[in-house]
C-alpha cells in the first residue's frame, strides 16, 4: 500500500502542476488581450505591411527568327 500512495502523491502533484500552468497561460492570454490590448492593436496597425500593385514595364519580345537591323 506504500508504493501506492506514493505513487498517487506524485500524479496529484503533477495535476497540480499542470494546472497552475494552464491557469498561468489563461491570465496571460486576458492579459494581453484585455489589459495590454490597445497597446498591441495600435502597434499592430503601424507595423502592417501594406500591398500595392506596381504595374510592370514592358519591353519588345522578339522571336529567334526577327532580325532587329
Amino acid at each position: 500500500m506504500d508504493v501506492k500512495k506514493d505513487i498517487m502523491w506524485r500524479v496529484y502533484l503533477i495535476y497540480v502542476g499542470m494546472v497552475i500552468f494552464g491557469l498561468l497561460i489563461v491570465y496571460k492570454m486576458f492579459q494581453i488581450q484585455v489589459v495590454e490590448g490597445d497597446r498591441w492593436r495600435s502597434r499592430a496597425a503601424t507595423l502592417t505591411t501594406t500591398y500595392r500593385n506596381i504595374e510592370a514595364i514592358r519591353g519588345n519580345i522578339r522571336t529567334e527568327n526577327e532580325r532587329s537591323d
